[in-house]
């Protein structure tokens, strides 16, 4: 067991990507450190027994391996040209081959940026995996890597965009609530996307789960150049949705077989079931989880294979809870 600060890891290697006659890594590395509180990590990446994390401060993004059998803490340290998108900013995926993962980071700058983390060896091997301009109108509220080379980005506008990265991109549309704006049923502003997920794979394509502002939660399934909705159900909650928009209080979790699937919104958690990839009458199941005990807030949420895993917080008391 050992303790150590951040800043003491032993970096093994740098990755800066092309500054664009912008911010040069001194001034990048200066900008972060002057602004603390913009601090945030991302998800744990496990990958083939190894634990890594990311700890995000504007341009620079730190990537520590925290495995368990770590003698020692040491990092890798990427550069980039603007600064990550606060709390939404980093995501990644697996590879198929289970080596090696990809990490995104989607930048201020409207950009992704992706480096590709080889496991072939005992030390992992970090390499820059090329950038893609995003052309955004409005500002980003959620993102997702779907596989190594396809993202989806989600903006305050309501826009849900899937972008193959290089290639091109195309946004998923909820006729239904088109129908709902030509009948006058509906203002026609689209509701923004709050937290993605990716939700393994279905008949044709990859499945992404979205929760919007208007309390619905949207199962699509991703081809290559369109993609299709599969399902839709409504999430009750007393929180206001729009003061949770584009922030870390509102997430979701996949369990490894993609499922279930958990919802955290602001002080509630719902499970979800989630239909077979293979199944043509597709339906989502929703249940809202009783917190257990009054006045309890969940800190961290996980699934596993086997269950749910909460910690909650309260007026003098914390509790790991099981389900």
């Amino acid at each position: 067991e050992w303790l150590t600060d951040w800043s003491s890891a032993d970096c093994l290697s740098e990755i800066s990507f092309d500054l664009g006659g912008g911010v040069g890594p001194l001034e990048a590395e200066h900008s972060s450190e002057s602004e603390p509180r913009d601090i945030f990590f991302s998800d744990v990446i496990e990958v083939r027994g190894k634990c890594l994390v990311c700890r995000v401060l504007g341009c620079i993004v730190d990537i520590f391996d925290i495995s368990p059998l770590a003698e020692c803490l040491v990092s890798w340290r990427v550069v980039l040209p603007s600064p990550v998108v606060n709390d939404i900013g980093v995501s990644h995926v697996c590879g198929l081959d289970g080596l090696g993962a990809c990490i995104m980071f989607l930048t201020k700058g409207h950009s992704v940026h992706r480096v590709q983390i080889s496991l072939g060896s005992l030390t992992p091997v970090l390499v820059a995996a090329g950038s893609t301009d995003c052309h955004l109108v409005e500002a980003p509220s959620a993102f997702c890597a779907l596989s190594e080379d396809v993202a989806a980005i989600a903006c305050f506008d309501g826009t849900l965009r899937i972008m193959r990265l290089g290639i091109g991109e195309y946004e998923l549309v909820d006729t239904s609530l088109l129908r709902r704006f030509v009948h006058g049923l509906v203002t026609q502003v689209q509701p923004a996307v709050m937290a993605l997920a990716v939700a393994g794979s279905g008949a044709s394509g990859l499945r992404l789960l979205a929760f919007s502002a208007d309390g619905q939660l949207r199962l699509w399934e991703v081809l290559e150049r369109r993609g299709y909705l599969l399902a839709s159900d409504a999430v009750e909650s007393s929180d206001p949705l729009a003061s949770h928009v584009g922030t870390s209080s509102v997430y979701m979790r996949m369990s490894p077989d993609s499922s279930r699937a958990c919802l955290v919104l602001g002080n509630t958690v719902h499970l979800i079931r989630l239909p077979d990839g293979s199944q043509s009458d597709s339906k989502l199941e929703l249940e809202e989880l009783e917190p257990p005990f009054s006045n309890a807030v969940p800190s961290l949420v996980a699934l596993s294979q086997s269950g749910l895993w909460s910690f909650w917080s309260g007026p003098n008391r914390e509790q790991l809870f099981h389900l």
